[in-house]
């Protein structure tokens, strides 16, 4: 997580909300956000980034 990762982001629209999915190519562990479509799409992609990287460090330490 030191490294500078890309991760692929799908972004997918529902009514009035969006559905940010970020995914770890290498362990295939994906994040999910549902954020408004109010928001700006780098805000969503780094918050779904952030939150992959809450998941990705819960798993090291469980």
């Amino acid at each position: 997580m030191n490294k500078q990762t890309s991760y692929p982001i799908e972004i997918v629209r529902i009514g009035h909300q969006i559905k940010v999915t970020a995914l770890d190519p290498e362990t295939g562990m994906e994040a999910v956000v549902i954020c408004p479509n109010t928001i700006s799409r780098q805000d969503a992609c780094d918050l779904a980034v952030r939150k992959l990287h809450y998941v990705l460090a819960r798993q090291k330490v469980e």
